[in-house]
């Protein structure tokens, strides 16, 4: 109730107010009943559900944000509830309504230096609103479309405890309008534990989520190739001209180096498809060391650090190979695929 007893009632009609909230703790949450509401005690038990963990941040809106869509059935509401003609609004108007990008309010939280941690979105509808950030910086593995993460914004490692500030904008119609100033807030440790933390450790954290999106990237990267190469083949045997057999050769090397690469990071194929023990990966070896970064704090150990500079080491040949693969290898083959007068394969230059 902080935040009620900082306004007045001249400020609720004019001003819009930002409350950054007492300070935010810093630990790993834990999950004793599993991570759905009430885990295997079902409704057996009372339960009340706890405080969201991280910053929470209070604002308060005098009036709605509206879209062009929402002004003009504002703007209509009193004519009809008269039982007056609407005017009708002509196509440029409507197509201006169709192609806006909706407002949308944003809570930017900075660190010490002055550098964007989060970006949080907010309600834009009049009053009050309080909104939580989990501690986390983005996640930026890979973009995936919106609501396939079960609603929620996917985040990645923690921050590391110290001072940062929130500010409260808007962004309407292609402009962002600051509405309040940045407000300082505290994110502190829960706790000293057993063991004194790493002081590189959310380095360490951050090193690890820019390798991660390599590796993500590289693997996306490498199942479009395999399902393109796929289609070069049908396209290889649609050909009315030039040398058949020198473009199935060509096809062929170019298979053959997308199954090499597919193993290099994932593993032998016969031996996963049986759950054989297979030699370590790239994959598997950034894999263990996400999974012994995912529920601690002190940072990583030697042996996280160890395999982290193999999966490294090991990346760089996988990468070069990849690049030359997708930027030289294949366009090459498919402007010989054009040239020889078969189809046109997506995703290759316009012919």
């Amino acid at each position: 109730i902080s935040p009620l007893r900082k306004v007045t009632e001249s400020n609720l009609e004019r001003d819009t107010l930002l409350f950054a909230g007492r300070k935010a703790l810093w630990y790993i949450e834990q999950h004793p009943l599993a991570f759905s509401e009430g885990g295997s005690q079902g409704h057996s038990y009372y339960r009340a559900p706890n405080p969201p963990f991280g910053a929470n941040f209070t604002y308060y809106l005098p009036e709605d944000i509206q879209s062009l869509k929402s002004q003009r059935v504002k703007a209509e509401k009193p004519l009809i509830e008269a039982g007056e003609d609407t005017p009708f609004p002509d196509f440029k108007s409507l197509k201006n309504e169709l192609q806006e990008t909706a407002p949308v309010i944003f809570l930017t939280v900075r660190d010490e230096d002055g550098n964007v941690v989060r970006r949080i979105k907010g309600p834009t509808k009049k009053g009050f609103h309080r909104v939580n950030w989990n501690l986390r910086y983005p996640q930026t593995v890979m973009v995936r479309a919106q609501g396939s993460d079960d609603g929620e914004e996917p985040s990645g490692f923690l921050v590391a405890p110290g001072d940062y500030t929130v500010s409260l904008s808007k962004r309407v119609r292609g402009e962002t309008t600051e509405l309040v100033e940045a407000q300082p807030f505290t994110v502190e440790r829960l706790r000293d534990g057993a063991l004194p933390p790493q002081e590189d450790a959310v380095e360490f954290w951050d090193d690890v989520a820019k390798f991660n999106r390599q590796i993500t990237a590289a693997g996306a990267s490498l199942a479009a190739l395999d399902e393109k190469v796929n289609l070069l083949q049908i396209a290889t045997q649609r050909v009315t001209g030039g040398d058949p057999e020198t473009l199935d050769d060509s096809w062929q090397a170019i298979r053959t180096e997308v199954n090499e690469l597919d193993a290099l990071m994932n593993g032998n194929p016969a031996r996963i498809a049986i759950y054989e023990r297979t030699i370590p990966t790239v994959r598997s070896r950034l894999g263990s060391v996400l999974t012994g970064l995912r529920n601690s704090t002190y940072g990583p150990t030697q042996t996280h650090r160890e395999q982290f500079d193999y999966a490294h080491e090991e990346f760089e040949d996988i990468r070069a190979r990849l690049t030359t693969l997708a930027d030289t290898t294949i366009p090459e083959f498919e402007a010989e695929l054009i040239e020889a007068g078969g189809p046109w394969v997506a995703g290759g230059k316009i012919p």
